[in-house]
């Protein structure tokens, strides 16, 4: 795939569970259904069980789904919490597959070159998930949102870095 057709994905996952700001539990449900669809096609396309490359940008994809889902039931959650959280388990669940999976697949490889799997998006993965483990012991929202907003730019770079030698 082509670095506009990825980014172009990523913010349709990304914006599709977003639907939520209209304060609609209906469109929520469905708008994030049609995203979830979209994520199992592309699942089904890469099949993250046949190789690590494509478990990696399985797991990319299902990630930017999981973030949109994640920040729509923060939006939308005081309508109905209840089925919010049985809608919001079964919509995690594909990212939770392919980060077992990734886990299961990168035990043996773990080395230098782990940072240039799925054309360096495991180097924005790892940068993000390290952000958000610093993050996570803060308390202001605005630290928060700085600190995110960095770890999120500096995996950036890395990406285009390690994707450039």
């Amino acid at each position: 795939m082509k670095t506009y057709e990825i980014l172009g994905i990523s913010l349709l996952l990304l914006i599709l569970p977003l639907t939520a700001m209209g304060n609609n539990f209906i469109l929520f449900a469905s708008a994030s259904l049609v995203g979830l669809a979209l994520l199992l096609f592309l699942m089904a396309r890469f099949k993250p069980w046949s190789s690590l490359q494509n478990s990696v940008v399985s797991l990319y994809f299902s990630g930017s789904y999981a973030a949109g889902v994640i920040l729509g039931l923060f939006l939308i959650l005081p309508l109905r919490p209840v089925k919010l959280a049985e809608l919001g388990a079964f919509e995690l669940l594909p990212f939770i597959v392919n980060l077992l999976l990734l886990i299961y697949q990168t035990k043996p490889r773990i080395g230098t070159d782990i940072f240039k799997l799925g054309n360096s998006l495991f180097t924005l993965l790892i940068i993000m998930v390290i952000g958000a483990l610093i993050g996570r012991m803060l308390s202001n929202i605005y630290e928060d949102l700085t600190l995110y907003l960095g770890f999120l730019i500096a995996g950036l770079l890395f990406y285009l870095y390690i994707r450039g030698q």
